[in-house]
């Protein structure tokens, strides 16, 4: 007897699915295999076979058979959710809390070397450390160098007395404000300041330069309390500043 079968494939190009399969309007008709599981991109072959029934109709051109393949599938066909796009982590802060992050530079912009700042700044620097304060003198601090502090304090609201202290050249900034510009060779004077600081964290920065010989840099910062009637406790050209008296409780040096 004529054995007559018949094969198709079908091939998964999504994700994992289980299938199950089965014929519409011919009786005589079997395959294997009928249940499906079909991993991603890959495929099964269905072999399709006719009983002697339907053979000898189709040999005696009784019949013709027509089958029709029904495919469905158990797995719930599912639109995958996009993945959210998470923004990008800050870098985290260098500058630390409550002290200062220093780095030195071989160099300075005016003096027996006169290189201009910004090359300076693009140089690695010789020394990068954490200190408690800026209190340098002598040959703790050679000429030609530039250094740059920064450092992010608490500060309760209330007035406080900025100080410094620089030879040869200073500048201060107080959360990106300007408040002592002293950029010049000169010898060690003392500028003091007072501002008004609201309460929580502000960045501080500070940039100095010795020229020639040895150096000298020193900052603080104090609390003014009790402040009385207003009067100049400022000092030094044009950093000075006239806001209140009063005692001073130390906060940084």
């Amino acid at each position: 007897m004529t054995i007559l079968d018949d094969e198709f494939t079908i091939r998964n190009i999504s994700d994992t699915i289980d299938l199950s399969v089965t014929f519409r309007g011919a009786a005589g008709v079997t395959f294997q295999p009928s249940v499906i599981s079909l991993p991603k991109n890959s495929e099964q072959r269905i072999t399709v076979h006719f009983s002697p029934v339907e053979i000898n109709k189709l040999a005696n051109g009784v019949n013709v058979v027509r089958a029709i393949l029904d495919i469905t599938s158990n797995t719930p066909i599912t639109t995958p959710t996009p993945p959210i796009e998470q923004p990008p982590t800050p870098p985290t802060s260098t500058i630390p809390l409550n002290a200062w992050k220093e780095q030195r530079y071989h160099g300075s912009p005016m003096g027996d070397d006169s290189t201009p700042l910004a090359t300076i700044f693009s140089r690695a620097p010789v020394l990068t450390q954490t200190v408690s304060r800026i209190n340098y003198s002598g040959n703790n601090i050679p000429a030609p160098t530039t250094v740059r502090w920064e450092g992010r304090f608490t500060f309760d609201a209330a007035p406080y007395e900025f100080a410094i202290t620089t030879d040869d050249g200073m500048r201060m900034w107080i959360d990106g404000t300007l408040i002592f510009d002293e950029w010049r060779m000169q010898g060690t004077p003392t500028f003091t300041r007072v501002v008004n600081m609201t309460a929580g964290e502000h960045d501080l920065r500070v940039e100095y330069f010795n020229g020639t010989n040895v150096g000298a840099a020193a900052v603080s910062f104090y609390k003014v309390v009790n402040s009385g009637s207003p009067s100049s406790i400022g000092g030094g050209g044009s950093s000075g500043g006239v806001f209140g008296a009063g005692s001073r409780v130390q906060e940084a040096e």
